[in-house]
């Protein structure tokens, strides 16, 4: 008599052959994907950090006085400006030529305003800085406005900042 220590049936198994080419499914397509639009994203985020960049922009109104397109900001948005600046007045790109370095109370501002209408309009707070805008070299933008005082938005590109630049805090 023959002693067993394994099973026949371990002993079977063990004789038979594996089926090596049998495909075996360890994830599914819809990981694949899943993962496929994980890598698609961070490969757009990381194109967005070194190339990218963060405009800061000051919105306003401006109006044509005394021959020159002007603007009365508050000392938070004179703060962020310069001249040399580039600003858009109704999408024609204009420069910021003059800064004034001393605020004009209300009544200077309305003294040169002129207009209850375009005062309400232009002046913020009770201290106003005032800005002269110029038309690019170039540009169709013109700085007439058929002799009609009406206010027209502007928008101020103060600075552009590199998106790497943000995160690393230079």
């Amino acid at each position: 008599m023959q002693n067993q220590f394994f099973s026949n049936k371990a002993m079977k198994k063990l004789h038979t052959a594996d089926d090596l080419e049998q495909y075996v499914q360890i994830t599914n397509p819809r990981v694949w994907i899943i993962l496929a639009a994980c890598a698609a994203l961070l490969m757009g985020l990381m194109v967005w950090v070194f190339f990218g960049t963060a405009a800061t922009t000051v919105e306003t109104s401006a109006v044509m006085l005394n021959g020159k397109t002007q603007s009365f900001l508050t000392y938070q948005e004179f703060q962020l400006i310069r001249a040399g600046d580039r600003a858009y007045i109704n999408d024609a790109p204009w420069t910021v030529s003059e800064c004034s370095s001393v605020p004009l109370s209300r009544d200077e501002a309305f003294a040169m305003i002129g207009s209850d209408y375009l005062f309400d309009k232009l002046i913020k707070t009770n201290k106003s800085y005032l800005v002269t805008f110029t038309p690019e070299q170039g540009s169709s933008a013109s700085g007439e406005n058929g002799g009609i005082a009406t206010p027209v938005s502007v928008m101020i590109h103060t600075q552009a900042v590199h998106s790497i630049d943000l995160i690393l805090k230079r």
